[in-house]
């Protein structure tokens, strides 16, 4: 019996929608290609920085031809980490947010509201900053590419429970070292 291969293309076109309509130059287009549900290729274009980053499941990351690597950082005081926060949020997730940044933010070195999801996950997957964070559930369309980044940068992807994500789910995207310590600080319900 043959099996039947699924291939299903993620674009978001302009990841970062309030920022590009608003004039700030945080903004990117981000591409995954899913084969049966597994993200195998990925492409963003930073705007901001005119980079292009790119991966192949298994191949690695890059950026512009250089080889992406998560941080070193194995302290959680000596981190910088993103959230998100847009209109789209209920009342109920942003309460969630406003959580998160009441236990993260004295136990950090910077928290970043950057809203731009593919652009936050380059920024882990190169080391940039130690991970990424969304409480509200999505399907993960502009999150995609910048997920497969991370993976192959030697980052670690999960929800906020540490576990395997759903179709739909939270996203806690780190360099691996500081996972742990999140999941066990946010105690997420």
């Amino acid at each position: 019996m043959l099996r039947q291969l699924i291939y299903i293309w993620f674009i978001d076109p302009i990841d970062g929608t309030i920022n590009f309509a608003s004039g700030l130059p945080l903004f990117s287009t981000s591409i995954a290609l899913k084969k049966n549900n597994e993200t195998i290729l990925g492409i963003v274009f930073d705007y901001s920085q005119n980079d292009i980053y790119y991966a192949i499941k298994g191949k690695g990351a890059f950026c512009n031809g250089k080889k992406l690597q998560v941080s070193n950082n194995d302290k959680l005081n000596n981190s910088i980490i993103s959230f998100c926060l847009t209109p789209h949020y209920s009342n109920e997730h942003i309460k969630d947010v406003l959580n998160v940044e009441e236990k993260l933010a004295p136990k950090v070195r910077g928290l970043r509201l950057i809203v731009s999801g593919a652009i936050e996950l380059c920024w882990c997957a190169s080391g940039k900053i130690d991970g990424v964070l969304n409480v509200k559930p999505s399907v993960g369309l502009s999150s995609a590419a910048g997920k497969l980044f991370v993976a192959e940068a030697g980052g670690i992807i999960t929800n906020l429970k540490e576990k395997e994500r759903n179709n739909i789910d939270t996203l806690l995207v780190t360099n691996g070292k500081i996972h742990d310590e999140i999941v066990e600080l946010l105690n997420w319900n």
